[in-house]
């Protein structure tokens, strides 16, 4: 997905400290991130006693993530305080109890700080999810292949039908997940999107390859390989399909599905290898990404800034902070020179702007945020440029590969879609692809990023919807996939 509210992984230890019983349980409350309200969900426990000292640890659950008990780094506990800390996921909340049923505290992350007053609550309640259901027409299996550099060991799963409807010739659909490391089936807050579209196929007499990621799931890797583009994972999809052509079969006709960011493999995965035969692009970005981004922020500054006269105004700061992607691929740019450049800018960019709106920005950003302005903006701009996949995400152009391209392709774009919107893409289509008459464009009414029927898109929706991927969605894929 094109990326990203608020990020969790895991880390484990705990240190000692004195306390008092009543901190032990699992506490909730709610922080507002960019008008996206996300609960979390604390579990302190008491590990053991050492030399007359309680041990205190805690697992942190974001259920509109779907991330549950996340081990913390560290948990201090002094008479009615707490303090609990993540150097992973590089945050921090600190807490006083009072009266014995609350904890008013800040928790900090990535800069940014929140009130967050937390309650005593029940175990996470779970929703139930769209999930394939049996009979299963088809048959599964794990499979493991290794990249061509030799330092990728990538693990996945086969299924095609029964006997009786699979034979060598039968086409095979690879999915190519979106931005970021994910699993096989693209987890993303409790939904499992490539499990669902995979049986759908299945059970249409199709077969599926879908893989982890390089660090996701069972795929194994060398550190370094994680720093990765989209040219590093165009090069994955390569390999995926050499195994299906070396392992498989050479005979079977590949058909390529890939969501966002796999979609924009897919289109110079298809132009590089003509051998693929068609191509599905599910909620695709037609546009460059500095687009992309720029309309991702332009919607969160709705509910910081509120005015257009002071989100236009921050738009000019951005706009040339984000300018320096292009000076850091040229090499005019060192990477040790980023957050001197950026502060330079933040300072013209005070300057030139009327103080008016200057000072109103910093004042409704600092509202929000709970942080320094300038700090906020070297913290955030400095990590932005200073992530290899984004730096190549803000420069690249897809539409070229789109105008290349001679199969049969298919793009679905949800008409909710705030991540890859059709405001965006239509636009881009109709000027260079209407003509193309390989390609077809659909829209569909009510449908979202991740191809679920929804009210407003916004992605703090996914996890509020129990079907994962829309019947119409479904509908679409198979009918293009079987088609002559």
């Amino acid at each position: 997905m094109i990326r990203r509210l608020f990020l969790v992984t895991l880390l484990f230890t705990s240190l000692t400290a004195d306390a008092q019983n009543q901190f032990i349980g699992k506490w909730q409350g709610k922080i507002d991130v960019q008008g996206v309200s996300l609960t979390l969900i604390f579990d302190i426990k008491e590990s053991s006693l050492n030399n007359k000292r309680s041990i205190y640890s805690s697992e942190l659950s974001v259920p509109q993530q779907w991330a549950r008990d996340i081990p913390m780094s560290s948990t201090q506990i002094k008479k009615n305080k707490i303090s609990i800390k993540s150097s992973v996921l590089g945050l921090e909340y600190q807490g006083k109890l009072e009266k014995n049923v609350l904890i008013k505290g800040e928790f900090e992350q990535n800069g940014q700080t929140f009130l967050l007053v937390l309650t005593k609550t029940n175990e996470i309640q779970e929703e139930l999810r769209q999930k394939p259901k049996p009979p299963f027409p088809y048959r599964s299996r794990n499979v493991q292949f290794s990249h061509g550099n030799g330092f990728i060991r990538f693990f996945g799963t086969y299924s095609y039908p029964k006997v009786d409807a699979y034979n060598s010739t039968t086409p095979v659909v690879i999915l190519i997940t979106g931005s970021g490391s994910q699993d096989r089936d693209e987890t993303i807050m409790g939904h499992k999107p490539f499990l669902i579209i995979s049986d759908y196929l299945n059970r249409q007499n199709l077969a599926v390859l879908r893989v982890d990621d390089r660090g996701a799931g069972e795929t194994k890797t060398k550190p370094s390989e994680l720093k990765y583009t989209t040219a590093d994972r165009i090069t994955d999809v390569q390999s995926y399909i050499k195994f299906v052509r070396d392992s498989i079969g050479s005979k079977h006709p590949i058909y390529l599905l890939g969501h966002s960011e796999g979609a924009r493999i897919a289109a110079e995965v298809a132009v590089k290898d003509t051998q693929v035969k068609k191509i599905i692009a599910l909620g695709p970005a037609l546009v460059n990404g500095a687009i992309i981004n720029k309309y991702q922020n332009t919607n969160s500054l709705k509910k910081i800034l509120r005015d257009s006269e002071y989100i236009n105004a921050y738009l000019t700061l951005h706009d040339s902070i984000i300018g320096n992607s292009t000076k850091l691929l040229s090499g005019r740019l060192k990477p040790s020179q980023i957050d001197s450049s950026i502060l330079n800018q933040l300072n013209q960019w005070k300057k030139r702007t009327p103080k008016n709106q200057s000072k109103k920005v910093q004042k409704r950003f600092e509202k929000v945020i709970k942080t320094d302005f300038d700090t906020y903006i070297l913290h955030q701009y400095s990590q932005l440029l200073s992530n290899h996949w984004m730096l190549f995400f803000l420069q690249d152009n897809p539409i070229k590969w789109w105008t290349e391209i001679q199969q049969p392709c298919l793009l679905i774009n949800g008409e909710l879609d705030r991540q890859t919107p059709v405001e965006l893409n239509k636009p881009v289509f109709d000027k260079y692809l209407s003509n193309k008459k390989n390609i077809t464009y659909n829209t569909i009414d009510g449908i979202n990023h991740i191809g679920q029927k929804a009210q407003t898109g916004h992605p703090s929706e996914y996890t509020e919807i129990t079907t994962t991927v829309d019947s119409s969605v479904l509908g679409l894929i198979g009918t293009f996939f079987l088609e002559d």
